[in-house]
C-alpha cells in the first residue's frame, strides 16, 4: 500500500508542481474541471442507493456549477447553485416517499457543494496575487495531513471508521 502510494506521488507530484505553476489558466481551470467532474462521478457512484434521482442528475448539476464558476462570476455560480437546488427539489417531489426524497436530495446538494462547488476555488485563489504560492500552500497543507492520518492509522489504528465506504480508514487516523 506504501509503496503504490509513493510510486503515484513520484509519478503525480511533478505533474501538479508543472501544472500550478506552468499552465495557462485556461488550461489550469480546464484540469480542474476534469478533476472536479471525477470527483463528483465518484461521489454519485458512492451514494446512489441514497439519493431518489439518477446520478447523471449530481454530476451535471455539481459540473454546472463548476462550469460557471470557472467561466463566469461568483453570481452565475450562486444561481446555477440555487437553480440547480430547485430543479432537483422539483424532481425529487416526484417519489411517493417524501421523507427519502428529502434525504436523497440532502446528499446530492451535499456532493455538489463539496466537490461541484469547493473544488473549482482553487482555480480563483490561482488568479489571486501571490495565488501559486497559496495553492501550493493549500495543497501542502492537505497532503500533510492526509499523510499524518494514514501514518497514525497505520501506527495505532485499530477501529475501523466507515468500513463499507473505505475499509482502510480507522477513527485513530481519523483524529
Amino acid at each position: 500500500m506504501l509503496r503504490s502510494r509513493l510510486l503515484t506521488a513520484a509519478v503525480a507530484l511533478p505533474i501538479l508542481i508543472l501544472m500550478v505553476c506552468c499552465a495557462p489558466s485556461w488550461l489550469f481551470a480546464v484540469i480542474f474541471f476534469s478533476l472536479t467532474a471525477v470527483g463528483l462521478h465518484e461521489y454519485f457512484t458512492i451514494t446512489q442507493s441514497a439519493v431518489v434521482l439518477p446520478p447523471v442528475v449530481g454530476i451535471g448539476w455539481g459540473g454546472a456549477v463548476s462550469g460557471a464558476m470557472m467561466v463566469g462570476t461568483p453570481e452565475t455560480a450562486v444561481a446555477m447553485l440555487l437553480a440547480g437546488f430547485f430543479l432537483t427539489f422539483a424532481l425529487s417531489l416526484r417519489d411517493l416517499q417524501p421523507q427519502r426524497s428529502f434525504a436523497g436530495l440532502s446528499v446530492m446538494l451535499l456532493g455538489v457543494i463539496y466537490v461541484g462547488f469547493l473544488l473549482p476555488h482553487l482555480v480563483w485563489v490561482r488568479a489571486l496575487p501571490d495565488g501559486i504560492a497559496w495553492v501550493f500552500f493549500i495543497l501542502l497543507v492537505v497532503m500533510i495531513g492526509d499523510s499524518a492520518a494514514y501514518g497514525a492509522g497505520r501506527m495505532w489504528g485499530k477501529r475501523k471508521l466507515i468500513p463499507h465506504i473505505s475499509p482502510g480508514k480507522t477513527i485513530e487516523g481519523c483524529i
